[in-house]
C-alpha cells in the first residue's frame, strides 16, 4: 500500500478526568487528571506484518489544500512511472549563525517571588520580509527547483515497516510502532500516568519512564521519575505522579524514554531486565508537551498567543534508532521521508526533538534553507528564550543527543531540511508550500515586529547576577565515559559537592564542567545556565549553547579548554537528582550517578531560599494500581552516610 501524503499524524495521550474516575473512584482524588500508556514488544504487535497504517492517518478529513497535493501527487506518480521523469540535483545554501545572549536581569528583577508577569517588550529590527526564491542560477534544493513546474513538486512514498522493537503505545491500539504517542501534559494540573507493563516472546520485559526535561519530583517520591523503579508483565500498572503546579512549571517541548537501571536484576523472577540504551535503540521513546494551559508566557498579544496554539504545531522526532540512520518521525528518506505542509509565508511552531542512540556521536546539525525560509530560536530544551524570538534568523543549530529545539519557521517556497555534520548529511524532512491562500495573522512578535520577555519561574530566572559569594561554593564536574568524578554507577554512592557535602535545597549551585566535549552531561529536574560565554573562547560552554539561556543537557564540543561554567537553582522539587552522560551506553557503562538536594537549615519565612524542601511524605500518591506487582524505589544513600576517609581519598 502506498501513500500520496506523508506528513506523519501522531496519537496523543490526552490526560482526562475521566480516566481517573475510570481507572478508579480513589485516583480521581489522587490527581487532577490520568492517563494509561502501554509498553509493548514486537511479540506483542498483532500487525507486525501489516503497512503501519497509524503512520499517515488515511481517515482523517484533508484540508483543500492537503487534498490537491495528494491528488497531484498520485498524477505526478503516474506521470513518472510512465516517463521516468528525472529531478535536477540541488546543494543548500545556508546562513552562518548568530549568537544572542540572554537580558542581564537586575537584582531588583530577580527578587525571590513566585513568578514574574511581566508583558514588557524589547523593540527589535522588524523581521525581513519573507525570503525570497533565488535566482535560477543558484544551486537550488532539487524539490524547491522541481517546484517551480507544478508538474514536478510531488512524490509517492509507502510508509516503511518502522516496527519497534520497544516501544510506547496508547490504551487499546494493537501496533508496536515509534516514535510513541505525544503526551499531552497541562501546566497547573497534576498528572497521574498509568504504565502497563508489556510481555516479550512469553517473558515478561521489565520498564519503566523518564521524563526528559519535566522539573517534577524524582525518587524522593514513592511514585516520582525513578530509575530503580520498575513494571513487568501486562497484568501489572505502575503508576507515575506528575504535579506540574502552574507557579513551579512552564510549558515547553520535552521527551519521555525508558530508564531502566543497568543493574536492576530480576532478581529470580521469570523477567527479563533489558537496559534503556537497548531499549530506546528498539524505539522505546516519544514526545511530551506541556501545554501553558492559559497561564502567563510574557505577552497577551492575541496573534501570538494563536501562534503558540497547538494548531499552528508541526512535529519533529529526529532518531537514529534503526540502522544509525536520521529520519523524521519514523520516516526514511529512502521511503519518502517526512513532508510538511505549509501555507506560504505563514508562521509555524516547529517542536523538534532529538534522540541519539549511537555511541560516538554527542551532537548533529540540522540545518534549513535559508534562501527560502525564515527560522528562528524560540526555546531550548523547553524552555523559552529570555527573548522570544531570537532577534536574528538561523538557518543551522547544533542538537545534543536528547536536545530540544523549538523554532519560528515560515517559508515562501519548497525547501528540505537536513541533519548531520561535517559533510555527511540526511534529508529528513521536505518542505511544500501552498501559494493558494494568503497567509494567516498570526505571528512569534509581539506586533508583527517587537520580541517579547519570556515570563519566568524561579528555577528559570536569571542566575548570573548572582555574585559568588551569594551562591555556594563552584562545584567541579569530570565525566568520563565510565564514570562522573571518579565514581561508576555500580557502586551506588553519592556524588557530594568539593566540600564533601550533600547539596542544600533553595541555593543556587555553580558547576564548573569538564568532559562533555565527547560526553553529553544531563541533569534529571533542574535545568542549567549557561554563565560561560559561547563559541570558542576559554571556558565556554561550547558552540551549540547560547550563553545566558537554559538547558539540561550540555555539550562543551566546540568551546574553549578551560572548565564551562554552569548554575542551577535547587528549588521546588528535592531529594536523590540523577545525573548521567546522555551517551546511553555510556551510562549503561558507569558514567551515571547522582547527588542528593536536603534541607540546607533553612528557617522558613516568605523566602524560598530559605524554606526546607517540600513534604515528601505528604506529596506521596499511589505508585502502584491496586492488584498490580511492581518494583519500587531503593534508598539511598547521602553523604552525610559515607565514611569522611572515603570522602578524603575522593578529593
Amino acid at each position: 500500500t502506498s501513500s500520496c501524503f506523508a506528513e506523519r499524524v501522531y496519537d496523543n495521550l490526552e490526560f482526562t478526568a475521566t480516566t481517573c474516575e475510570e481507572l478508579g473512584p480513589e485516583y480521581a482524588t489522587d490527581f487532577d487528571v490520568c492517563a494509561v500508556i502501554e509498553f509493548c514488544t514486537s511479540s506483542d504487535d498483532d500487525d507486525n506484518d501489516d503497512d503501519r497504517r497509524n503512520l499517515v492517518d488515511h481517515d482523517a478529513p484533508l484540508s483543500q489544500f492537503q487534498t490537491e497535493v495528494a491528488e497531484a501527487e498520485m498524477e505526478q506518480a503516474h506521470t513518472e512511472h510512465e516517463d521516468h521523469t528525472e529531478h535536477e540535483d540541488h546543494t543548500n545554501n545556508h546562513d552562518d549563525d548568530d549568537e544572542e545572549e540572554a537580558e542581564e536581569t537586575t537584582p531588583s528583577e530577580s527578587s525571590s517571588t513566585t513568578t514574574t508577569t511581566t508583558t514588557s517588550t524589547t523593540t527589535t529590527v522588524p523581521p525581513p520580509p519573507p525570503p525570497q526564491r533565488p535566482a535560477a542560477s543558484h544551486n537550488n534544493n532539487k524539490k524547491a527547483a522541481a517546484a517551480s513546474d507544478t508538474t514536478k513538486t510531488t512524490k509517492t512514498t509507502s510508509p516503511p515497516p518502522n516496527h519497534a522493537q520497544y516501544g510506547w503505545r496508547i490504551q487499546g491500539s494493537t501496533t508496536c510502532s515509534y516514535p510513541g504517542p505525544i503526551m499531552r501534559l497541562m501546566r497547573g494540573s497534576n498528572h497521574g500516568l498509568f504504565v502497563r507493563g508489556a510481555d516479550g516472546n512469553a517473558v515478561a520485559v521489565k520498564t519503566n519512564l523518564h521524563f526528559h526535561g519535566l522539573h517534577v519530583a524524582g525518587a524522593s517520591h514513592a511514585n516520582g521519575d525513578d530509575l530503580y523503579r520498575s513494571v513487568e508483565g501486562s497484568a501489572n500498572t505502575m503508576i507515575y505522579g506528575l504535579n506540574m503546579p502552574a507557579d513551579q512549571h512552564h510549558g515547553g517541548t520535552h521527551w519521555y524514554h525508558s530508564h531502566i537501571s543497568h543493574d536492576h536484576h530480576s532478581h529470580g523472577s521469570s523477567s527479563t531486565t533489558t537496559s534503556s540504551w537497548e531499549q530506546v535503540k528498539g524505539g522505546a521513546f516519544g514526545m511530551i508537551v506541556v501545554d501553558d494551559n492559559g497561564h502567563d508566557v510574557g505577552t497577551d498579544d492575541p496573534d501570538v498567543l494563536d501562534f503558540l496554539q497547538r494548531k499552528q504545531e508541526k512535529i519533529m522526532v529526529l532518531d537514529n534508532s534503526h540502522d544509525m540512520t536520521w529520519r523524521a518521525n519514523g520516516l526514511h528518506d529512502n521511503d519518502g521521508g517526512e513532508t510538511y505542509h505549509l501555507v506560504q509565508d505563514e508562521w509555524y511552531r516547529l517542536r523538534i526533538l532529538a534522540v541519539n542512540v549511537e555511541s560516538h556521536r554527542d551532537q548533529e546539525t540540522i540545518a534549513f534553507d535559508g534562501t527560502v525560509c525564515d527560522v528562528r530560536a524560540l526555546a531550548h530544551d523547553g524552555i523559552f528564550r529570555f527573548h522570544v524570538p531570537k532577534s536574528k534568523a538561523q538557518s543551522e543549530f547544533l542538537l545534543s543527543s536528547s536536545s530540544r529545539l523549538d523554532v519560528a519557521i515560515r517559508c515562501s517556497d519548497h525547501a528540505e531540511i537536513t541533519i548531520g555534520r561535517h559533510a555527511k548529511t540526511t534529508v529528513v524532512a521536505t518542505i511544500q508550500v501552498d501559494a493558494s491562500k494568503p497567509p494567516s495573522s498570526v505571528t512569534p512578535f509581539v506586533s508583527g515586529t517587537d520580541t517579547w520577555k519570556s515570563a519566568r519561574l524561579e528555577y528559570t530566572k536569571d542566575l548570573r547576577h548572582l555574585s559568588l559569594e551569594s551562591t555556594t561554593n563552584p562545584w567541579t564536574v569530570k565525566i568520563e565515559e565510565t564514570n562522573i568524578n571518579g565514581i561508576n554507577s555500580g557502586r551506588k554512592e553519592p556524588l557530594c559537592n568539593d566540600d564533601g557535602n550533600d547539596f542544600a535545597y533553595g541555593t543556587v549551585q555553580e558547576i564548573e564542567l569538564k568532559g562533555a566535549d565527547t560526553h553529553p552531561f544531563h541533569v534529571h529536574m533542574y535545568p542549567m545556565q549557561v554563565v560561560s560565554s559561547s563559541g570558542s573562547g576559554s571556558g565556554s560552554c561550547g558552540s551549540g549553547h547560547d550563553a545566558g539561556q537554559f538547558y539540561d543537557t550540555i555539550v562543551t564540543a566546540g568551546g574553549g579548554s578551560g572548565p564551562c561554567v554552569l548554575r542551577l537553582h535547587f528549588i521546588d522539587v528535592a531529594g536523590p537528582t540523577t545525573v548521567h552522560c546522555h551517551i546511553f551506553q555510556h551510562a549503561d557503562q558507569g558514567a551515571l550517578g547522582y547527588f542528593n538536594v536536603v534541607d540546607g537549615g533553612g528557617g522558613g519565612g516568605d523566602d524560598p531560599d530559605q524554606q526546607p524542601p517540600p513534604n515528601d511524605d505528604a506529596d506521596d500518591g499511589p505508585s502502584c494500581m491496586e492488584g498490580s506487582t511492581c518494583e519500587e524505589g531503593q534508598p539511598m544513600l547521602k553523604c552525610s552516610d559515607l565514611d569522611r576517609q572515603l570522602l578524603l581519598r575522593r578529593r
